[in-house]
């Protein structure tokens, strides 16, 4: 199965965004995404992304993300889909 995704990131006004899209072939047919985070500063940034799949319907997310440090960080999404809704709180540790 084919799958592309691309992410790109630029400078705005002092600010960064984060612009991505995908395209996803599996069994039950393809799906599409496209979302988009603002950075408010270095540390923490706001999105938000659409699917569009097949199979699963339609979903809309929110999504935020704080870094604590490099290497730590914590993010809360919820996404409104056709199965129902979902609130994600996580941990995130890079190393």
């Amino acid at each position: 199965d084919a799958n592309i995704h691309a992410k790109y990131v630029a400078e705005l006004g002092g600010h960064f965004i984060n612009l991505e899209a995908g395209v996803t072939d599996t069994y039950a047919g393809t799906g599409t995404e496209a979302g988009g985070d603002f950075y408010i500063d270095n540390t923490f940034s706001v999105g938000g992304l659409i699917r569009d799949d097949h199979y699963d319907g339609d979903s809309y997310t929110l999504r935020t993300r704080k870094f604590f440090s490099e290497s730590f960080s914590g993010d809360l999404s919820y996404t409104d889909s056709d199965f129902g809704n979902i609130l994600k709180v996580g941990l995130s540790f890079r190393f």
